[in-house]
């Protein structure tokens, strides 16, 4: 299975660029790639959690990584996005792992990194250092960075 970082510096987008510098990264989003090239997370600008087919080569932000992770792991992850498909994007909830507070978290609601942190912490062996509503995609990358077995860039031409 392989994982989706947004280097937000490579985009047009402020937001994403406000988000990165806030948390100390270049990351301002983050989703699952899936085996059969499905995406999963929560979008912003669509304001919903969603599969989407990944047209990778046409995003010339997104670092790709592998991680180690069994078929069985990766079909339950999947299992775990299904449950997620379709909420709300917790708008909110972002402010959780900017202002390090739990006030903000909502369950009917998910951000990308949360969705991210959970889903490889119920399903996989992997573990992340700070509670899934409290996860910024700059802190689940440095998490994940030494499970990563390959890396993919996606550069200009």
């Amino acid at each position: 299975m392989r994982v989706i970082f947004v280097n937000a510096f490579k985009t047009p987008n402020p937001l994403m660029w406000i988000t990165a510098i806030w948390t100390r990264g270049k990351y301002s989003h983050c989703e699952f790639l899936f085996d059969d090239e499905k995406m999963f997370g929560a979008s912003f600008t669509e304001g919903k959690c969603r599969f989407d087919d990944a047209h990778i080569e046409d995003h010339k932000s997104f670092e790709v990584h592998t991680i180690n992770t069994t078929p069985e792991e990766e079909q339950k992850v999947r299992e775990f996005c299904e449950k997620y498909d379709g909420r709300e994007y917790d708008y909110a909830g972002l402010f959780g792992f900017v202002f390090r507070s739990n006030s903000f978290d909502s369950r009917r609601r998910a951000f990308c990194s949360e969705i991210m942190s959970e889903g490889l912490t119920q399903c996989t062996k992997f573990s992340v250092s700070k509670k899934p509503h409290r996860m910024s995609p700059v802190r689940l990358h440095r998490d994940l960075n030494p499970c990563f077995i390959t890396d993919e860039y996606c550069e200009e031409d």
